[in-house]
């Protein structure tokens, strides 16, 4: 009677123990589970907000690269641009100076044509009014009771033929003598002073267009580069306002990030590592299994008894 008694005891025990470890089971699954969970869930939203910052602080930098070598060449063509206009002022001021000095010499070339146009046509009537008239011996000229003077004569009345020095031989001195000669010197100056004159003319035209050539290159580049430079501005305003967003999402992926972290200190100390639950789960189930085979056999004992 005795060692049934103690049989009974035995497996009281022995079922209560498995009833303590089914309950502490059931309360982890039930209890501690739910915690563990929601510690997954906010590590996830931990790990998803980190991401997100990663990536956000990636493209961040990406902008502020683009928007910086955006900025360089801006400055880069701005100076660009200001050298262009520097060299177009200079160029002004040496076309200025060719200018002024083609001007001067086609003044000073065609003033000196002129010049002795007038020579040759003040020649050529005196040697014609010289070959109409008589020539008088001795130098004597017209005299008139009125002080009569020659039209072709100088100032103290005397003409060209008064002049006219004596030969050496017993010939009468030929007024057209070395007439042709001096003309055609004088024309020879005249045709130097065109060619000089249309060479500058020629010269100060070249020297024009080039300069206007120049000049609208000059304006075609800036033209080109202000263009750039405002689509570059664009861009840069673009980037900038991406920025503003970025660091707007940014802020609040960090709200989010902290948060989490903050849940998850929460969660800690109400949730068993998955790993430790899965390993105590596994170490529970074996007991139970032992004290559940410790009972057959104590159930086998007693019905053999």
């Amino acid at each position: 009677m005795v060692l049934g008694d103690n049989f009974v005891k035995v497996h009281g025990l022995i079922s209560d123990l498995i009833g303590v470890l089914e309950a502490e089971a059931t309360n982890e699954e039930d209890v501690i589970k739910p915690y563990c969970d929601q510690l997954q869930t906010w590590a996830g939203k931990r790990d998803d907000a980190v991401a997100q910052m990663e990536s956000l602080a990636s493209e961040k930098e990406t902008h502020r690269i683009d928007i910086e070598l955006r900025q360089r060449e801006i400055a880069e063509k701005q100076k660009a641009i200001a050298d262009n206009l520097k060299e177009l002022e200079q160029a002004k001021i040496l076309r200025k100076e060719e200018n002024e000095n083609n001007e001067k010499v086609k003044f000073e070339m065609k003033t000196g044509k002129e010049a002795v146009l007038q020579a040759i046509s003040v020649l050529k009537k005196v040697f014609s009014f010289v070959q109409t008239e008589s020539w008088h011996s001795g130098g004597r000229h017209h005299e008139t009771p009125e002080e009569y003077r020659h039209p072709g004569s100088g100032r103290d009345g005397k003409t060209v033929g008064d002049v006219v020095p004596e030969t050496f031989s017993d010939e009468d001195y030929n007024g057209h003598q070395g007439y042709s000669n001096v003309i055609d010197l004088l024309d020879e100056i005249v045709a130097d002073f065109t060619r000089a004159y249309e060479a500058a003319d020629a010269e100060e035209k070249d020297r024009a267009d080039k300069f206007d050539d120049f000049e609208n290159d000059i304006a075609k580049d800036n033209d080109e580069k202000e263009g750039e430079i405002d689509g570059a501005k664009d861009k840069v305003d673009g980037l900038e306002s991406d920025l503003f967003d970025i660091g707007t999402q940014f802020k609040a992926e960090d709200v989010l990030h902290k948060g989490a972290l903050e849940e998850i200190e929460d969660m800690k100390p109400k949730c068993i590592d998955r790993e430790t639950f899965a390993k105590r789960k596994a170490q529970r189930e074996k007991e139970i299994d032992g004290l559940e085979e410790a009972l057959s056999i104590l159930d086998a004992c007693r019905t053999k008894q």
